[in-house]
């Protein structure tokens, strides 16, 4: 079973500044809506005004080599974020500090490239011996400034829905873009790779896409490969689950509230998106055709999203996998 959970609001600044024009000082009818209104205009002017690409202060770069925890990854070359960056935004916006989303924004990536090498490592394939590798949804590169100096570029594919972000990625670490759609089966896309990795698309995908596009992305998985995506498990939003229900989709975008050249997908395509081990389960052995194996890593990226790994064929070095 699965359900839709309508008027849920993600709490943002916007939110805060609504609650506090709501005061008793504040009762004229419409000065609310107009207050808010005014706020947005001078955010978007402010936002046209910032340089397209941020570069980090030198301060900001002994904030990165202080919190750096990655001995086997070195620290980026490329250190430039585009201000469309919607995860970028998202940060600065959760931390109201634009060195802290940054330096966060910088290592979260390493943090995400340390799990894929040492998956790849247990499984007898270490990263750099990759000869195709495709980062689905794969924003503006928080992951792929490591994957593109760790192996050639031109073995690395990226694909997000925001063309922007394609643009910007092939251009700055010079790797293979291919612009996704809406639809699974408007993606044209057919060459094989021997790791995928989707992070955070399915913790925003509805029931009707979910499995669709995870049979679209294992299409291209080749025989010996594996595929890597992570889910928001129920586990996260317990409440609004009812009995026996595995899914529960909440259609409203976090991306509402940032700002982008890209635009924002509706909510009823891209919002939050809880699920059972149970649903993904069932997706997984829907998949044709159907794979040997799979192992579920709760909270294994991030320390949020459950991670999950996807085999054509059963292997021994999966198995003994460990996080």
């Amino acid at each position: 079973m699965f359900s839709i959970v309508k008027n849920v609001v993600p709490i943002s600044w916007k939110t805060a500044i609504r609650k506090r024009f709501q005061s008793e000082v504040y009762k004229t009818p419409g000065i609310d809506q107009a207050i808010i209104r005014k706020i947005e205009e001078l955010e978007k002017s402010v936002f046209q005004l910032q340089p397209e690409i941020i570069i980090p202060t030198n301060e900001i770069k002994k904030g990165i080599l202080q919190q750096w925890q990655f001995p086997n990854i070195p620290v980026p070359r490329n250190l430039s974020v585009s201000k469309h960056d919607y995860m970028y935004q998202f940060l600065k916006q959760h931390y109201n500090d634009s060195s802290k989303a940054y330096i966060e924004y910088i290592t979260s990536g390493a943090h995400m490239m340390n799990i894929l090498m040492n998956i790849a490592k247990q499984t007898g394939k270490p990263f750099y011996k990759t000869k195709a590798f495709l980062d689905f949804a794969s924003g503006y590169g928080r992951l792929t400034r490591y994957t593109s100096e760790l192996i050639n570029p031109k073995q690395i594919w990226i694909s997000d829905i925001k063309q922007g972000a394609v643009e910007f990625q092939v251009e700055k670490f010079g790797v293979n873009g291919i612009l996704s759609s809406e639809d699974p089966d408007a993606f044209h896309l057919t060459k094989q790779f021997d790791l995928i990795f989707v992070g955070s698309l399915f913790s925003h995908l509805p029931d009707e896409t979910f499995g669709r596009w995870l049979q679209r992305i294992y299409d291209l998985l080749n025989d010996d490969g594996l595929l890597i995506f992570t889910v928001h498990d129920q586990s996260l939003k317990e409440n609004l689950f009812l009995q026996k229900q595995n899914i529960v989709f909440v259609p409203v975008s976090e991306e509402v509230n940032l700002l982008s050249k890209d635009g924002c997908l509706p909510g009823t395509q891209y919002g939050m998106t809880y699920v059972s081990e149970d649903y993904v389960n069932a997706q997984i052995q829907n998949l044709k055709p159907k794979p040997m194996q799979y192992r579920r890593f709760k909270k294994g990226m991030w320390e949020l999203q459950d991670l999950y790994i996807i085999s054509r064929k059963f292997r021994e070095d999966l198995a003994g996998l460990e996080m």
